[in-house]
């Protein structure tokens, strides 16, 4: 029992350290309630372990579960100064010294144990997670819940420059002030999709967006999309994005439905599933489409299985002119190396062929077809032009051409394909357009020699 009380009053006196830390000279009001609260539990602990009253004694483990319970505070961003690290029967002790305090944290996650192994005295360690209301601990002293576990991260100096103690800083800021509006979790990375389906998990609003990492929105995107959904009754809200690069410089405008007014009838105006481009990130959508649904982890190209899917769910969808999302696009980004995962578009495009026959919208063949020709085929070969290894761009070219003959989509149909009444092949700049005619006409090895 001692053991168990020990274990969370060592756990709760280090969420509050968290920003007693921080440089401000003055104590938040949240704070010091917080510090008053650790004190008086401290000092009924030795109270009741001076006692040696097990009554007493569990008497007080009901009074700390119930302040636990009540207690919602975050712990993340706190740097703390390793002093070391023992493992016994699989559980971690590590020591952290901040100034003249000493903390003790035991963790049982066995990532952790062993990349604990490469901290060294007075490294600075950044913990991230979450003690909340769904927190628990077990008899053991073990973090039972993943959002209340805790995930090392080394770094260089308490100034990090990669900015992720000012991001949480500034994260649990905005938290502290809007309460109700602003729930922070931490978890380990897991991948973007991982990311978005905790996320989805997790949200209690009416409609849900995404905000890739680096991107940015304009301050009255969420509030005029909202509006325009309320106004419409739309199950999805659209708008144009932009690429920027690390400036701020604005490099592609990406417009998204430019022939139709802000209320899209789908079934009217069905051409919109084979002509919008199926981001995330541009949109917001009822909370309820994503029920029974979620991006498939460890699969690139997650948006394109998906959000579709999402969209065969709608009977109403709505726009906006404005290019509320900034994308960002760094100089570099382009000349990441492509591979075989490129073979994802596939596997989106045929998942979605199952969820458009279970759809309300079964019976529109011709708007499949589109959305084969655009995602399967063209999106495909734009990114088959940057597979740079000669066994790997053969290997998926094969896979094309088979994707192709499996649906009987002729070479017409490719080269009339219409995205928002235009041309699609002749609306693009001159050099791709030579580069998918080479690709339609079967010149693959003029191809390589081009890129």
């Amino acid at each position: 029992m001692e053991e168990l009380i020990v274990n969370k009053l060592n756990i709760l006196l280090l969420s509050f350290l968290l920003t007693a830390c921080g440089n401000s000279t003055t104590e938040p009001k949240e704070q010091q309630e917080f510090k008053s609260l650790i004190s008086s539990l401290s000092n009924e602990y030795k109270t009741a372990k001076n006692s040696d009253n097990d009554l007493e004694i569990k008497d007080f483990e009901n009074k700390f579960k119930k302040e636990l319970k009540d207690t919602n505070r975050a712990v993340s961003s706190w740097v703390g100064s390793f002093v070391s690290s023992t493992l016994n029967n699989d559980k971690l002790t590590i020591e952290l010294s901040n100034g003249d305090q000493t903390y003790y944290l035991i963790l049982v996650d066995p990532k952790v144990i062993e990349y604990s192994k490469k901290f060294k005295k007075d490294d600075q360690i950044l913990f991230s997670g979450n003690l909340g209301k769904e927190s628990s601990l077990t008899i053991n002293g073990a973090l039972s819940e993943p959002e209340f576990r805790f995930y090392p991260t080394k770094i260089s100096t308490v100034d990090d420059k990669d900015g992720i103690i000012q991001s949480q800083k500034i994260i649990d800021d905005f938290q502290r002030k809007f309460p109700q509006k602003i729930k922070a979790f931490s978890k380990e990375n897991g991948g973007l999709s991982d990311a978005r389906n905790f996320g989805i998990d997790r949200a209690t609003g009416e409609f849900l967006a995404f905000v890739d990492s680096d991107d940015y929105v304009s301050e009255v995107m969420m509030e005029e999309m909202y509006h325009l959904a309320i106004k419409n009754k739309a199950e999805l809200v659209i708008c144009n994005l932009q690429k920027v690069d690390e400036n701020g410089k604005v490099t592609l405008k990406l417009t998204q439905i430019p022939n139709l007014s802000e209320k899209i009838d789908l079934e009217k105006n069905f051409s919109v599933f084979s002509d919008i481009s199926y981001f995330a990130c541009n949109k917001i959508f009822k909370r309820e489409l994503f029920e029974g649904k979620r991006f498939q982890k460890g699969m690139h190209f997650e948006d394109i299985e998906l959000i579709p899917q999402i969209l065969l769910q709608c009977k109403t969808l709505a726009k906006t002119d404005a290019y509320h999302y900034q994308y960002l696009e760094r100089s570099n980004s382009i000349s990441k190396s492509h591979t075989e995962r490129g073979l994802d578009i596939l596997k989106a495009v045929k998942n979605v062929e199952k969820a458009f026959e279970d759809s309300m919208y079964s019976s529109r063949k011709n708007e499949l077809k589109g959305f084969q020709i655009l995602e399967g085929i063209y999106t495909f070969l734009a990114y088959l032009a940057f597979v740079k290894d000669d066994e790997v761009f053969n290997k998926m070219n094969l896979q094309l051409k088979k994707f192709i003959k499996e649906r009987d989509i002729s070479l017409k149909e490719i080269l009339i394909y219409k995205r928002f009444g235009r041309n699609y092949l002749l609306s693009l700049p001159f050099k791709k357009i030579i580069y998918y005619l080479l690709c339609f006409l079967g010149l693959e090895t003029l191809v390589r020699k081009i890129l």
